[in-house]
């Protein structure tokens, strides 16, 4: 049981996102579908430049970054980047926090006109009050039921080595070679029982435990892409292989001690039980090792002037053990094929279609701690993408069938919590279900001193097989969700804009009265460019106050509300 070993990356060090359309198999080997996110670092600059910028906002947030970047010899062959940042917030929740330490370095070096070696650095680390079970249904949203002890701590370090070679016949080779470790201590009390909504009773503490995990990743990628010619046309070629291994080690300790909760809705956490003295943690075993090997070719053949077709496939073998436990699992020479066909109508409107297969591993367990199997399916996506205003303004429309095998679902007859895994419940494999939907976009400038995203999903997601076709499968997810937002230049100094996301009713799948009628929450901004160094911009997040549940389980446990009405107030500086 991983408790997030590896926090949510620092966005500080990044330097844009990049939305893949389609399954991550090709890409990556093992993967979801819909799409993929690549999350690009930043990399040094020819010239210095940098800034440094912090914030202030509501419960304590504060925050404070630097960025410096530029040459570091004087024919500018090799280029340096730093980025240091320091966080601290409380939170709406008493006793719960978030403090970040970061440090992020590359140095990129021209050994020769066409190579380029770059190594990199990165450790974060976080510091954070927990609250593993989240909230009873129906408490006030600024209530915790954990005492003010948990907490769920991580330390993150990340390296990767790079080079890259341009060959005169515009073919490029790169060799990478990462390695990411995690150490991670948490600490907490789960709440159990049946909540009676009516007095509040009926809950208890019980059962806390002491976690620590290591986690060790390592990963070898290389490829070569490049043009070739066939037929009297260009065509695009990717060739790769890649390796990685992964393992983790947790230690723990438990006690049996427990505590009534005689009314959740009057609660006062100051009242929880104290710490445990833990004593020494023991070896658990649900340590496992890792490993996968990969091979991939992509090809884009230029069929006609207007028509390109993509082909591809990855062949994938990933073999999982249990050091101390007993659950093995071993896939070897797994096909993952792509195609896609593009045709573009004119310069404004293309169409495209594509078929991808599936293959994603799971370290979900059974009520028999026997790992699940992997996840394996088909996705089909037919659309049309569009270029408005000289490629200013893009929008898209897709629609998408994806069918899913093995996708893990909570097993509500088997043990509570479970003995494999520590979770409220063991998990059980789904059988086939079918996700079917629209996506509609539109990005970029509807003039040149305003700014629009707009995007629309509806997805419906039900068992395709057995007794229950045609059933819901994930009635937490919505069905409907809008996400706009628009940015408006005024003048030469301010600038102001909104954003709002909508979303339809979600509800519990093993409580009906567990439920999240649809709602809205928006957002709104305005910045003043002082000089053009000197920026202030301030946000007035979920700007009526909504109280609502981002995120749903069942009436004793699992239910987290989003933030109410709060400020930020930013300050950057760039030279």
């Amino acid at each position: 049981f991983a408790f997030d070993n590896f926090a949510s990356p620092d966005m500080a060090i990044y330097d844009h996102i990049e939305i893949v359309r389609g399954a991550t198999g090709l890409l990556s080997g093992t993967g979801d579908p819909s799409a993929s996110i690549n999350m690009v670092r930043k990399t040094p600059t020819d010239t210095f430049q940098g800034y440094v910028k912090g914030h202030l906002g509501s419960w304590n947030n504060r925050r404070i970054e630097t960025d410096l970047s530029g040459p570091l010899n004087e024919s500018g062959s090799v280029r340096g980047r730093v980025v240091v940042a320091a966080q601290d917030e409380d939170h709406y929740m008493p006793d719960l926090y978030d403090n970040t330490r970061l440090f992020y370095g590359i140095i990129e070096a021209d050994l020769t006109d066409q190579t380029q070696l770059t190594l990199s650095a990165n450790v974060q680390n976080n510091d954070r009050g927990s609250t593993w079970y989240m909230q009873p249904y129906g408490l006030d949203r600024k209530s915790n039921i954990n005492p003010d002890w948990a907490r769920h701590n991580t330390e993150n370090e990340s390296y990767r080595l790079q080079l890259d070679h341009q060959f005169d016949n515009d073919w490029t080779v790169r060799l990478a070679a990462t390695h990411m470790s995690a150490e991670t201590e948490f600490v907490d009390i789960g709440h159990y029982g049946t909540l009676d909504t009516a007095t509040g009773s009926g809950l208890y503490l019980g059962y806390p435990g002491n976690y620590y995990n290591e986690e060790t990743q390592k990963s070898v990628d290389l490829y070569a892409t490049g043009p070739f010619s066939l037929a009297g046309r260009e065509h695009e070629l990717v060739l790769g292989a890649a390796y990685r291994t992964r393992t983790f080690t947790p230690w723990s300790a438990f006690t049996s001690d427990t505590q009534t909760i005689d009314n959740a809705y009057t609660w006062n956490n100051a009242n929880a039980m104290d710490e445990p003295n833990w004593g020494t943690l023991t070896r658990a075993n649900w340590d496992y090792i890792d490993h996968e090997r990969s091979a991939y070719a992509t090809a884009r053949w230029s069929l006609a002037d207007p028509v390109h077709l993509i082909t591809g496939a990855r062949l994938t073998s990933w073999q999982y053990k249990q050091v101390i436990g007993t659950s093995r699992y071993e896939v070897s020479d797994e096909i993952t094929p792509f195609v896609g066909l593009v045709w573009d109508l004119n310069d404004t409107y293309a169409v495209y279609s594509s078929y991808t297969s599936i293959f994603n591993p799971q370290d979900e367990y059974d009520a028999n701690g026997d790992l699940l199997d992997p996840i394996t399916g088909k996705a089909y996506e037919l659309g049309m993408k569009s270029a408005w205003l000289d490629g200013d303004l893009n929008g898209s429309v897709a629609l998408f069938v994806i069918d899913q095998v093995n996708r893990a679902e909570d097993d509500l007859s088997g043990p509570s919590p479970c003995p494999y895994n520590t979770s409220t419940y063991c998990s059980k494999s789904s059988g086939e279900v079918r996700s079917k939907g629209v996506e509609l976009q539109l990005n970029g400038a509807l003039t040149p001193a305003t700014q629009v995203s707009v995007g629309y999903t509806f997805n419906r997601v039900t068992y395709n097989s057995g007794e229950e076709k045609g059933d819901n499968f994930d009635t937490l997810l919505p069905k409907h969700m809008l996400r706009a937002s628009l940015s408006h230049q005024l003048n030469d100094e301010w600038a102001i804009g909104g954003s709002l996301v909508t979303q339809s009713r979600i509800r519990s799948a093993s409580d009906a009265q567990v439920q999240q009628g649809g709602y809205t929450v928006a957002n709104v901004m305005t910045r003043w460019d002082v000089s053009d160094q000197l920026s202030l911009q301030l946000n007035l997040n979920n700007l009526f106050d909504k109280t609502y549940y981002q995120s749903l389980n069942t009436a004793t446990n699992g239910n987290l509300y989003g933030a109410p009405r709060n400020l930020l107030l930013s300050a950057q500086y760039t030279f």
